[in-house]
């Protein structure tokens, strides 16, 4: 007796615990009751958590991104093949020459180019502030003496100054000349090459302004380079026939204008 209620007392406590464990038994499937991986895969909380942060992050605004192409797109693009001269402005007190323009890479330029400016007695001629334009480059030029010049010569010397100078060392203009027009005009104003290098830096020109011949041929090689002009050849030329003049006209030379400062 004792040991039949030993047996029902072990049954029980072996129902009780068989009972209790049912969670931890995994199931067992047939080839035919398989569920879907995701239903017995196991899920990674890191995994989960990328997951919702991806699903919370803002979509891609594309309008933003077709706004920075079209500003790439439409980026100013330097195609200049050599520097270009825009204005010139001669600094009479300063007696100075003051070039601006565009490098080869687009940027911003000035070059101050060493003169000889109208002396205090012509300066007061000087049209100041009034714009005009290079229009003409003649290498070899002729010089003709303005009447009030003459008069000055003689009055100083009491000899007859020449009234034609052909191209020379006696050339006061030397070697090029830079012709000014004023609303299509031309004007007796002019930038020049000098026979007399010594007066570069000093106010001592009747109203021209002087250059020194190295100047005057860079200044040229620019001017006529930005118009596409051969300035090697043109140069030659004039090398070769030094009493011939030779002129080129400028299509869209330069500004200029004279200031005091």
């Amino acid at each position: 007796m004792k040991i039949c209620y030993f047996t029902i007392y072990i049954i029980a406590i072996f129902i009780f615990l068989g009972g209790c464990s049912t969670t931890n038994i995994k199931p067992v499937y047939t080839s035919n009751t398989l569920p879907a991986v995701e239903d017995i895969r196991e899920t990674d909380p890191i995994e989960i958590i990328i997951s919702e942060a991806m699903n919370k992050s803002e979509p891609i605004k594309e309008e933003l991104i077709e706004e920075e192409l079209i500003e790439e797109d439409i980026a100013p693009v330097c195609t200049q093949k050599t520097e270009i001269i825009k204005s010139i402005e001669v600094l009479v007190l300063s007696k100075q020459v003051k070039a601006e323009g565009t490098g080869n890479f687009c940027e911003d330029i000035e070059t101050i180019i060493p003169a000889a400016t109208a002396s205090p007695k012509n300066a007061t001629c000087i049209p100041y502030g009034r714009i005009g334009r290079i229009w003409k480059i003649t290498f070899n030029p002729i010089w003709y003496p303005p009447k009030s010049i003459q008069a000055e010569y003689f009055q100083n010397t009491g000899k007859e100054l020449s009234k034609k100078f052909p191209p020379g060392e006696s050339n006061p203009m030397g070697k090029i000349k830079f012709y000014i027009e004023f609303n299509g005009v031309n004007s007796s104003l002019g930038l020049h090459g000098t026979n007399s290098p010594n007066s570069i830096g000093k106010r001592v020109t009747h109203g021209c302004t002087r250059l020194s011949q190295g100047s005057a041929f860079e200044l040229a090689k620019n001017l006529l380079e930005q118009e596409e002009h051969d300035f090697e050849s043109i140069r030659s030329k004039a090398l070769r026939r030094p009493s011939e003049s030779i002129e080129i006209l400028l299509q869209n030379g330069p500004s200029v204008v004279h200031l005091k400062e």
